[in-house]
């Protein structure tokens, strides 16, 4: 009996280490697992017609797991509103009327964001606050639109009650680092920064912004150990024209990030 339990403790490390090596070298693999994983919960949310969670989730996907995303919007929107329609019986309550209604603003709020349309969006975002102060994704879309308007002191002030709304919103906190970051506070958004990476390594998001920082600071050689896993975990930050129109970063990291590629390009 003895035998058998080490050969099985054995036989486990032996297969938790060679899954750790299959990951390593295929770093796709992983990068599907994390979809994966986003898409369950996204579904999950939407089966519950939790929409507001569920937005996120969607938002998410699309945005990170292109591959995952079917093309378009559609089958979140058809799912979540088959789902609440089939509910709604158990759903005439206040809580459910009204989460719905939020997600109902919150999508407007996204298209007229994405439009720039900044004062149609805001409208929608602060219809949802009126009624929940601390919604994180109303705050954190307010920061983002405060972010174009280059209304540096604002949108820190937003991206910073999202993530306390909601202290796993990784773009909110990765957010008001990059914002401390274009108000000059250089340590502060490192540190920020390092936090971020520490409990979330596989943020590709953070790791590219530190790698700019450190950039800036002269430390080129962690700087591009930081590029690596950023790049590795999602190859759009490479692109100038995703990180400058879609992703949208102030100006001061994404111009140290575009003279670190072209410094690595060179």
């Amino acid at each position: 009996m003895k035998f058998e339990s080490v050969y099985k403790s054995l036989f486990s490390f032996l297969l938790k280490t060679s899954l750790i090596l299959w990951l390593i070298v295929n770093p796709g693999a992983l990068f599907a697992m994390q979809c994966s994983s986003i898409f369950e919960e996204a579904h999950q949310a939407s089966k519950k017609a939790e929409f507001v969670e569920a937005l996120s989730y969607w938002e998410q996907l699309f945005e990170d797991c292109p591959q995952y995303s079917f093309g378009s919007k559609t089958y979140f929107r058809s799912f979540a509103l088959q789902n609440f329609e089939e509910e709604i019986s158990d759903k005439i309550s206040s809580t459910g009327f009204f989460s719905y209604q939020f997600k109902s603003h919150l999508d407007r709020g996204l298209a007229a964001a994405a439009l720039n349309l900044w004062d149609d969006a805001e409208t929608e975002f602060n219809w949802i606050l009126k009624r929940n102060p601390e919604n994180p994704y109303a705050l954190y879309n307010l920061g983002s639109i405060s972010l174009s308007k280059a209304n540096w002191i604002q949108a820190l002030e937003f991206f910073n009650r999202a993530s306390l709304a909601k202290s796993d919103f990784l773009l909110a906190l990765s957010n008001q680092a990059l914002t401390l970051y274009q108000l000059g506070h250089l340590d502060q958004a490192e540190l920020e920064l390092r936090g971020i990476v520490q409990k979330y390594p596989m943020f590709a998001d953070a790791r590219a912004a530190l790698s700019a920082l450190l950039w800036h600071k002269g430390f080129l050689g962690e700087a591009k150990s930081n590029w690596a896993a950023a790049v590795g975990l999602d190859n759009r930050y490479k692109r100038q024209d995703w990180l400058l129109k879609i992703r949208r970063w102030p100006p001061e990291p994404t111009k140290d990030l575009l003279a670190f590629l072209a410094l690595e390009n060179s």
